[in-house]
């Protein structure tokens, strides 16, 4: 997962490096979360 963050932030814009950093916590959280339903 965390690769994936940072193959995506490679080939980002760094004047949205904020936003990129805040969608791809979001998504991880999200991630995350699942997994843990999963594991209940």
């Amino acid at each position: 997962m965390l690769k994936r963050l940072l193959v995506h932030r490679q080939h980002h814009d760094p004047s949205n490096s904020i936003e990129f950093l805040l969608a791809s916590l979001g998504s991880c959280y999200i991630e995350l979360g699942l997994f843990e339903q999963q594991i209940r």
